[in-house]
């Protein structure tokens, strides 16, 4: 994710339904990812004293959550985590900056904090490249 958004009030995780139109499934409190990696090739030759690598294909990883709990968000996301399809999901910042990228959700879990108060932690696993649009 970009290091130079913050997440606050305001932030939603939203999924595309349709092709074209976002459904806001809930509030974004706190999250983590997408980690993008990649991992070395070892190319040996018989012949050669060093070890040469080539780079090998982008990993998008996954993203976790923890989203403000909801009856409706979260059952939203136990029906998504069941139909275990690919969907495209979207990031909507408070500054209305977007952040894009296609996964399929791998957990879903409620938790509460000694405040009581009710969240549930989502984790979803990457396929592909993200698309991030800055605000005006």
């Amino acid at each position: 994710m970009s290091a130079n958004i913050e997440v606050t009030v305001g932030s939603f995780l939203e999924y595309n339904s349709t092709g074209s139109t976002y459904v806001e499934i809930a509030e974004v409190m706190n999250f983590a990812g997408p980690a993008y990696k990649r991992k070395s090739i070892p190319l040996p030759a018989l012949h050669d004293t060093v070890l040469a690598k080539k780079t090998g294909r982008q990993d998008s990883g996954e993203v976790t959550l923890t989203c403000g709990w909801t009856k409706a968000a979260y059952g939203l996301l136990l029906g998504l985590f069941k139909a275990n399809t690919s969907k495209i999901y979207r990031f909507s910042y408070a500054d209305v900056s977007t952040e894009s990228f296609t996964g399929r959700i791998i957990a879903v879990g409620q938790k509460s904090n000694d405040e009581s108060e009710c969240t549930f932690d989502v984790t979803i696993d990457c396929s592909g490249d993200t698309t991030f649009s800055a605000a005006a």
